[in-house]
């Protein structure tokens, strides 16, 4: 079966509207470039910078200049540095279907050039000329890194969804909050708090239906699957699946979270109905906020199609007894291997064993 991509923002986001996001931060590259400061390939999917212009108050859209668009640099580069940092926690080979830089060019390379992106960002943040927006970013990055350090601390057991929830507003949240206050630091500091908000609500949304689509190998999401899974981290999918820990099997995991009945619905599928009845509510304040206006609802419905999507592929796959794509990465047979060689002794343990049982 063919792996089914799912839609990303920009799919569902007016084509103007993403050109206008990409040009304002190619120049805004440029332009840091020329300050010597390395900037990334703007590759991605722009998330941050697209929740930042989508939360400029309408009437001061035109007012958007240079200023604003270093902003939205300095929240994408720090987002480009955490995903090199954490490539090389991961010992990922694959990002937005290429290799990482940590595969290609080695843990020094990607986690200088991670350090210099995340030192940029700062440079970046103070071109947009505000100290309102300078110290919402400053909070933003440390809030991000304790959010990373929470969960990394939390791995291997369940979480209540409070606890969940507090973890990835951090982890995912304060970046987009960050943003958030881009448009309302600069030109219009009315509603600034609650726009601010709303940005950080927007991001731990993404990251519920990043944890969704994780579970859901037969999406092409450009990432390994199943990843949370096997390093313990908890994701509130688990808890609607029932599921208490993580020892179950690949099979035995899908099995859990798409099984379905004439009663109830699957795991996945009542996750892609909380993930829309929250959108709802989102869209609801950015309305309240911006009355008319249509950008939030196009993100936040870009996101419920991708998990959408997801879980249609999945079922597809299942249905068809496709097995197949979760063959786990280099980097996950690797783990695999060092987790049993750990678990018979160590390296003078080893030739009695197999001594003992090669065959």
């Amino acid at each position: 079966m063919t792996p089914v991509v799912a839609p990303s923002v920009r799919d569902r986001a007016a084509p103007v509207v993403a050109d206008v996001v990409r040009r304002g931060l190619e120049e805004a590259a440029l332009a840091l470039g020329a300050l010597g400061v390395p900037t990334p390939t703007l590759g991605g999917k722009l998330l941050r910078p697209l929740v930042a212009y989508a939360l400029v108050p309408p009437p001061v859209r035109g007012a958007v200049d240079e200023r604003f668009w270093a902003g939205a640099l300095a929240v994408e580069m720090v987002h480009e540095a955490a995903l090199l940092h954490d490539d090389i926690l991961d010992d990922a080979t694959e990002r937005r279907g290429v290799p990482t830089e940590v595969a290609r060019c080695g843990v020094a390379a990607a986690l200088v050039l991670g350090d210099h992106y995340l030192t940029g960002a700062y440079r970046a943040a103070s071109l947009a000329g505000s100290p309102d927006f300078l110290a919402a970013f400053i909070e933003a990055v440390e809030r991000t890194v304790a959010g990373e350090v929470a969960q990394a601390r939390s791995a291997g057991r369940p979480l209540s969804d409070a606890e969940y929830e507090r973890i990835v507003t951090g982890k995912s949240g304060e970046l987009f909050g960050a943003a958030a206050s881009l448009g309302g630091a600069l030109f219009a500091p009315e509603g600034l708090e609650e726009r601010v908000g709303l940005g950080r609500a927007l991001g731990a949304l993404y990251q519920r239906v990043d944890d969704l689509l994780d579970y859901c190998p037969a999406a092409d999401t450009g990432k390994s699957p199943l990843q949370d899974y096997r390093q313990g981290k908890w994701t509130w999918v688990l808890e609607l699946a029932g599921v208490d820990g993580f020892d179950l099997a690949p099979e035995a995991l899908l099995a859990a979270l798409f099984a379905s009945s004439r009663r109830e619905p699957s795991a996945a599928r009542r996750a892609v109905s909380a993930v829309r009845l929250r959108g709802n509510e989102l869209v609801r304040r950015a309305r309240s906020l911006s009355p008319g206006d249509t950008l939030v609802a196009g993100v936040v419905e870009g996101w419920v199609a991708a998990a959408e999507a997801a879980v249609d592929a999945q079922e597809g796959a299942l249905g068809a007894g496709v097995l197949t794509f979760m063959r786990p990465s280099a980097s996950m047979a690797e783990a695999e291997v060092r987790s049993l060689a750990s678990a018979l002794g160590g390296p003078r343990d080893w030739p009695a064993y197999f001594g003992a049982h090669a065959k």
